[in-house]
């Protein structure tokens, strides 16, 4: 929430005098000083006003009746720095400033090395046109910034460039905490964590019981897994869940940084020891069943991807692979709920295939309008 005024309107508590302006002085009154009636910028309770001012949950209609106000929602960007947020807190890349910086220098499409100066090259004098010291400065500086904020964390952010190799395989019951951290990243997208009820234990019961269901007929989930390296087929051709994983290799037109190495590394074992794999998104669906068919389809839940790996084209991918194995095992449809007000989401779905019903409306019964049911007979149940 951005208050345009805040700092300015903020009622003090304590008593402040502060001396007259510069030029401001009343003549006559030279000794005398002003005492503050608001807070003022840069007074050090500023921002505690301000803070007592804005808290959005409670007061945001009577803020928004008495000052200039925007909602800029959930902030995810400041100051060039991506904040990542996860159970366990804030997680801060600067992936966003590092594709700032090499746009503006024209080193998007330059590939990644060990060294920082390349130890074939022979030097030469330059007999030509001299370099402009001052663009070299200015990109010393910006890269000084990258350098210094990220020294404690270096190993933490990986820079794939040129193509980007990805893995859509079944989850497994090793896959349960990064499940965990996506679906809590999905509640926090849509501003809905308060809703978010599982816990990692919960969700394995979920999802991997002891005595599962045939294959997706209970909960699924398909992870997204990339790679700077290719990845090979299992050896007897389908992973240990009787599933084949989906190979595919992305050209990229700009850099993708993995600023979040060590949370989201794959964990996942297929045999061949590769270690640079990283979780980037997933699909979650399950059968369902309607009078409109007489055979079971797909209930579509959600689709999610972590940030760096948006607006690639993996969202085709992922969807197309729930589709494809509805279409050869035998179910009858994929439906879901479609966000009418994402407009670029509607259009994800309209482009690969979807059917839109305008007449029908989602409805939920949950919570406590559920729970007054529970006091009620089984025999009674849907009379008045």
């Amino acid at each position: 929430m951005n208050v345009k005024t805040a700092f300015l309107n903020g009622e003090l508590e304590e008593e402040i005098y502060m001396e007259q302006p510069e030029s401001f002085v009343v003549p006559g009154k030279e000794n005398k000083v002003c005492k503050l009636v608001k807070s003022l910028y840069g007074l050090k309770q500023a921002p505690k006003q301000c803070r007592d001012i804005s808290d959005i949950n409670v007061m945001k209609r009577m803020l928004e009746s008495k000052f200039d106000m925007k909602d800029l929602g959930v902030v995810d960007a400041i100051l060039g720095i991506r904040i990542h947020r996860t159970p366990q807190g804030l997680a801060l890349s600067q992936s966003h400033y590092i594709k700032k910086v090499l746009d503006k220098f024209k080193y998007m499409e330059f590939g990644i090395v060990k060294t920082l100066l390349d130890v074939s090259f022979a030097l030469q004098k330059n007999e030509g046109e001299s370099d402009s010291q001052l663009e070299y400065f200015a990109m010393a500086s910006a890269i000084s910034e990258t350098i210094t904020t990220n020294g404690s964390s270096e190993n933490n952010n990986l820079t794939i460039t040129g193509k980007i190799h990805t893995r859509v395989r079944l989850a497994t019951k090793s896959d349960l905490h990064h499940i965990y951290q996506l679906f809590y990243q999905i509640h926090a997208y849509h501003n809905f964590t308060h809703l978010y009820k599982a816990t990692e234990s919960s969700l394995g019961d979920l999802l991997f019981k002891e005595n599962p269901l045939p294959l997706f007929y209970g909960p699924s989930v398909l992870l997204l897994e990339v790679s700077p390296t290719p990845f090979t087929q299992p050896k007897n051709n389908k992973d240990e869940l009787g599933f084949k994983p989906v190979l595919t290799t992305f050209d990229l037109k700009f850099p993708v940084v993995e600023g979040q190495v060590e949370e989201f590394q794959s964990i996942y074992d297929d045999g061949n020891d590769k270690r640079d794999v990283f979780i980037a998104g997933y699909a979650f669906f399950y059968a369902n069943y309607s009078c409109f068919y007489d055979k079971p389809g797909f209930y579509f839940e959600s689709l999610y991807f972590r940030e760096s790996y948006r607006k690639l084209g993996m969202g085709r991918l992922l969807f197309g692979t729930v589709a494809s194995i509805a279409a050869n095992n035998g179910f009858v449809s994929v439906e879901g709920i479609v966000a009418v007000w994402n407009k670029k989401s509607y259009d994800f779905y309209i482009d690969m295939g979807v059917e839109i019903f305008d007449e029908f409306r989602y409805g939920k019964l949950h919570g406590e309008n559920l729970q007054k049911y529970a006091d009620k007979e089984i025999n009674d149940a849907g009379t008045t």
